[in-house]
C-alpha cells in the first residue's frame, strides 16, 4: 500500500532503480508507508566502500561487482565496510571477503542462529476480501518464483502461514500483528481445534495439503505443535493490538 502524498512520491525514486544493489542497504528505503530519510554522510561512506572492496575483492576472485556482491564474500565486505565507517561492531575476518570458501565455513557456523520476525500476519479462515490479493501481486516484481503461481487467499491463511514460518524459514520467534487478534479471537476455540487437527494430519503425511513435496520434519512438527499449544493458551503477544484490561500478574496484556 503506498501512503505517500503525490508531493511525496515527487521526491523519491523506485529503489530497485535508484538504490546502490549492496547485500546491506546503505540507505533506508521506504515500503510506502512512511518518507524515507535522504541517505546520510556516514550510509554514503559505507556504500563507496562496499564498492571499492567489490572492485578489489572481485578482481582477485575474477568476478565483477554485482557478482561478487551476490556471494558470501559479498557480504562480509558489507561488514567490513560498516566496521571501517562505524568502528569495529561486527566480528568479521577479511579472509571471509577475499575466500569463497572462508565465506562458505563461517556460514555453516553460522546456521541455526536466533532468529525473531516482528511482523507476522494471517488472515481468519473465513477472509474473503480480494483487495489482498495485491500484496502478493506486487510481491511478483520481486520474487520471479510467484510469477509462475496463482495468487490465491490461501496464502493468507494459517495453513500457509504454519509452511512460511515452520518449513520454508528458520524463524526461531514470532511477533503476531494485532490484527490476528481482532479476527480470530470471536471464534478462538474453533479455530484453535480445526488448527490442531490439520497439524496432526500434516506429520501424518507430510506430502499432503498444500506442502507438495515438503516434508514436515520431528524438528519443525514440534516447534509447529509448541506454537498452537502456546496460540490456544493465551492471546499472542501482538502489536498495534487495541489496549485491553490489566491481567493477573505474571503475564502481558497485548
Amino acid at each position: 500500500m503506498i501512503w505517500l502524498t503525490k508531493k511525496d512520491l515527487e521526491q523519491t525514486a523506485p529503489a530497485d532503480i535508484a538504490a546502490f544493489r549492496s547485500p546491506i542497504p546503505t540507505q533506508i528505503v521506504s515500503n510506502g508507508e512512511f518518507m524515507p530519510a535522504p541517505q546520510t554522510v556516514q550510509q554514503r561512506q559505507v556504500e563507496e566502500r562496499i564498492k571499492e572492496l567489490a572492485d578489489r575483492f572481485g578482481c582477485t576472485l575474477g568476478l565483477n561487482r554485482r557478482t561478487f556482491l551476490q556471494t558470501g564474500c559479498g557480504m562480509a565486505a558489507a561488514f567490513l565496510a560498516m566496521n571501517t565507517v562505524y568502528g569495529p561492531l561486527f566480528t568479521v575476518d577479511a579472509a571471509e571477503a577475499t575466500d569463497l570458501d572462508a565465506a562458505a565455513e563461517r556460514l555453516k557456523r553460522l546456521r541455526h542462529q536466533f532468529i525473531f520476525d516482528d511482523q507476522l500476519h494471517f488472515v481468519r479462515d473465513d477472509y474473503a476480501n480480494p483487495r489482498i490479493l495485491r500484496l502478493g501481486e506486487y510481491a511478483k516484481n520481486w520474487n520471479p518464483i510467484l510469477k509462475e503461481q496463482a495468487i490465491t487467499l490461501q496464502r493468507y491463511k494459517f495453513e500457509n502461514f504454519i509452511k512460511e514460518v515452520f518449513l520454508d524459514s528458520e524463524t526461531t520467534l514470532g511477533l503476531l500483528s494485532g490484527f490476528e487478534v481482532r479476527t480470530i479471537e470471536p471464534q478462538w476455540g474453533k479455530m484453535i481445534w480445526r488448527y490442531k487437527r490439520m497439524l496432526k494430519r500434516i506429520k501424518a503425511d507430510p506430502a499432503s495439503a498444500s506442502y507438495k513435496d515438503e516434508a514436515m520434519t520431528a524438528n519443525t512438527s514440534e516447534r509447529a505443535d509448541h506454537f498452537v499449544e502456546m496460540f490456544a493458551d493465551k492471546i499472542p503477544l501482538t502489536h498495534g493490538a487495541p489496549k485491553r484490561p490489566p491481567v493477573a500478574s505474571g503475564h502481558q496484556a497485548a
